[in-house]
Order: structure tokens, then sequence, then C-alpha cells
């Protein structure tokens, strides 16, 4: 059974992170969103096929209804497999995601399932994986430890759309983070 642990999030691939934000907002009630970093988003320790790779991207999150919802823009992947695996240039539901306690022993249990692993990555002490389940599922898989942070970011975005009234729909972290507590990279 693919599913084990319940979806975390959704992801989005978007052209534009601050139209989606303004899209999701008026068309789905979503909101308010924090844009993580200032610009694409820092990657270490990245890998694709077992070899170095570069993905470069910048994200925003929010909640919709009961899930968080990332909305993610690709800048640049390298090499062009993992661009092609990654579906940059494509647009719409990406990934779902979920925590797990041993990212590698999970990583290996959806390869063995028949989704192989695109690429491995970390940002700060958070490593994660994203897996091709396109074949099982139609959308990628997307791993990654429930650390405090995170834990704390994804409650700092439940407890942001409790009782929002539509303004404000896209912050800074810093800004985000004065308002309703936690920040992901810290």
């Amino acid at each position: 059974m693919l599913f084990e642990k319940p979806i975390a999030h959704l992801g989005f691939a978007v052209p534009d992170v601050e139209v989606a934000v303004a899209h999701w907002v008026e068309t789905a009630g979503a909101g308010p969103f924090c844009r993580i970093g200032n610009g694409p988003l820092r990657l270490r320790d990245t890998t694709y096929e077992g070899a170095p790779a570069r993905w470069s991207h910048s994200t925003s999150t929010g909640q919709w209804g009961d899930l968080l919802l990332e909305l993610f823009e690709s800048h640049e992947a390298e090499p062009a497999g993992l661009a092609e695996a990654l579906g940059i240039g494509s647009y719409g539901l990406h990934h779902v995601g979920w925590f797990v306690e041993d990212l590698e022993a999970e990583s290996a249990r959806l390869e063995r399932l028949g989704a192989p692993l695109i690429l491995a990555a970390g940002i700060n002490e958070q490593d994660f994986a994203f897996h091709d389940a396109r074949a099982l599922i139609g959308v990628r898989v997307e791993l990654y430890r429930k650390l405090p942070r995170v834990a704390e970011h994804y409650a700092a975005v439940r407890r942001a759309a409790v009782g929002w009234d539509g303004t404000d729909p896209l912050l800074p972290l810093a800004e985000f983070r004065a308002r309703y507590g936690s920040d992901p990279l810290r």
C-alpha cells in the first residue's frame, strides 16, 4: 500500500508564485500565504540518480481546508533529466507530501513499490526526497521528517487561516512569523 501516512500537503507547480497566490485566494479561499525565503531557496546535497544536481525554486505555503498548500515556482534544474523528471515547465498538481520518521527507509519502500527516487536534497537540517509515483497515483510524492520547526510552521499556517479576512494574502517570512509565529528555516 502506497499511502501508509496521511497526506500533509499538496504541492502545485506554478509559473509565478504571486499570481498563483492571488488565484488561490480568489477561487478557493486559501490563505494567507507565507513566502519561504527571499528568492530561490538554497538547497544542499542535491542529487539526481546519485549524482550532484541543482534545483532552484521559490515556494509559498498557505492553508486550504485541512491541508497545507504549497505553491512553488521552479527557476532551474540541472541536469536536463532532473528538469524532465520534476516536470519543469508543467503546471498544476505536482506532488503530495507526507511526514516520515525514517526518510531512507520510506524512500526505499516507495522505490520497491515502483516509485523511483527523482531527487534527494536538504535545506538547513531538513532532508527531503521526491519520488515519481505518477504511474501509481498520477503525481509525485515528497517525503520529509516532521521536525519541530516544520510542525510549528504547519501550526502557524493553520492559525493564520482561522478567521482570516483576505487581507495581506502573501507575506514575507519575517512578517508572517511576527503575526502568526514559526520560522521553518531557522
